[in-house]
């Protein structure tokens, strides 16, 4: 999948997890390009791999998701799933509500991160990677190329205790880093050495800003990074396609340029029947029988070519003139009601 701009509303009555993008049923699902997701609803996913199905997201991706509800995922990957985050993938996940996870992996699933991440989620109860929530064998790895810039209301990352049925595996390899926010103080850590945790000691973890050195042995205070912004992607098809309407303009004019230059070289004894000149064959030393052959002006002015330019360009300056307007219009509204506040 590629380039998608998605807006996907659950119904509030629905009370069962909906996804804007959903692998299922062994399925593998490749994204990449520009992808902006919205999601609204009790229980809203941006994008889920579910039933041993398989999520890459590539090292061009740069995707944009927000969920809005009382329980909002980012990603979601379940009963024996795998999600890939590539090296080079640029992510950012914002959840709101009562509940927000950024990266969530449970039920003998496991979730490899190699990209650029950025998770927001500052409802009531946020976590930014959770590494199951109730069950066991699950595995979240974070890669040596894997930037995570973390500003959550719980915890930046929770770790599951062994339930029983296989421990739960956390592992951060040597060079990957970690930024936390709190209160917009910002802490900016790398591993310098490789770390892994099977959590079998019988307790959960909660990985936060304030025991981060702790938790995880050798990590180090390191320079800050580049973050991956929020992507507007119709502003960008709108910008492209008025990129193209110029260019397309250009290799018109060009055409219609190479039309007149032909025309313009069809001439016989100063005589061009295509600009509308006539011409009179003699038939006789008397000229007394002639043939009168009368041209036509198919020059591109003539039949009206360059006026279809000019008339496209006018509607486009309409068109913009009424957007404006209408922008316009709505903001002096806006202005009045403000007033009554």
């Amino acid at each position: 999948m590629k380039n998608l701009d998605i807006e996907f509303n659950v119904d509030d009555a629905d009370k069962s997890f909906k996804s804007a993008i959903y692998a299922v049923g062994g399925a593998t699902v490749d994204l990449y390009g520009d992808i902006n997701i919205k999601t609204l609803g009790d229980l809203a996913v941006g994008i889920y791999a579910n039933s041993s199905s398989i999520l890459n997201v590539y090292s061009d991706a740069q995707i944009n998701i927000k969920t809005l509800g009382i329980k909002g995922y980012g990603f979601r990957t379940l009963d024996e799933s795998i999600c890939n985050i590539k090296s080079g993938a640029d992510v950012n996940i914002n959840t709101s509500g009562e509940i927000g996870y950024g990266i969530y992996t449970l039920a003998n699933s496991q979730t490899n991160i190699a990209g650029n991440i950025q998770i927001t989620t500052l409802g009531v109860d946020g976590y930014g990677i959770v590494n199951s929530g109730y069950d066991s064998g699950n595995y979240t790895f974070v890669a040596s190329t894997a930037q995570i810039y973390f500003n959550t209301s719980n915890s930046e990352i929770y770790h599951d205790q062994n339930r029983g049925g296989g421990n739960n595996i956390l592992e951060i390899a040597q060079g990957a880093k970690l930024a936390f926010e709190k209160n917009d103080n910002v802490k900016w850590y790398e591993a310098s050495q490789d770390y892994k945790d099977e959590n079998d000691s019988g307790a959960n973890k909660y990985i936060r800003a304030d025991n981060i050195t702790t938790m995880i042995p050798g990590i180090a205070k390191t320079t800050p990074w580049v973050l991956p912004t929020e992507i507007e992607i119709d502003d960008e098809d709108d910008t492209n396609a008025k990129v193209n309407v110029t260019e397309y303009q250009n290799q018109f004019n060009t055409v219609l340029g190479e039309y007149n230059k032909l025309i313009n070289d069809c001439s016989y004894q100063g005589i061009n029947l295509l600009k509308g000149g006539n011409l009179k064959v003699v038939f006789n030393e008397h000229r007394s029988n002639v043939f009168n052959v009368l041209g036509q002006d198919i020059t591109a002015t003539a039949i009206g070519l360059n006026e279809a330019s000019a008339q496209y360009l006018s509607l486009q300056t309409r068109q913009q003139l009424a957007l404006n307007s209408l922008s316009l219009a709505a903001q002096s509204a806006q202005s009045v009601l403000s007033l009554f506040n």
